[in-house]
């Protein structure tokens, strides 16, 4: 199974994004699930239909927040109790990851 056109090189957008793999639409459609593996690594992807770029598919990028609203998150937040502790080593233990030496490292 050939995932890629032979063809596939520089994209229009090389200039500012780099190296983009095109494909074309038929294919993105017939490989989706391969198509999502590569942006899942990384990769950035330019849809084609009759050779004019329709789409590129990329990485998510991380939503972020600002201080303000990471402020509000944390105020709207339970205080931590003294079971904080325990229930996170119970947490690493149930998916065997053992605490480190030092519970936070500097």
């Amino acid at each position: 199974m050939q995932l890629f056109s032979p063809d596939e090189g520089l994209s229009d957008l090389s200039d500012t994004v780099g190296h983009v793999t095109k494909m074309t639409a038929t294919e993105a459609s017939r490989n989706f699930s391969a198509l999502l593996s590569r942006v899942a690594a990384g990769e950035r992807i330019e849809i084609t239909r009759a050779g004019a770029v329709v789409a590129v598919v990329g990485p998510a990028r991380p939503q972020l927040m600002t201080w303000r609203e990471f402020k509000q998150l944390l105020e709207g937040m339970p205080p931590l109790d003294d079971q904080f502790g325990a229930d996170l080593r119970a947490i690493r233990e149930a998916n065997n990851q053992p605490m480190p030496e030092h519970e936070w490292p500097s």
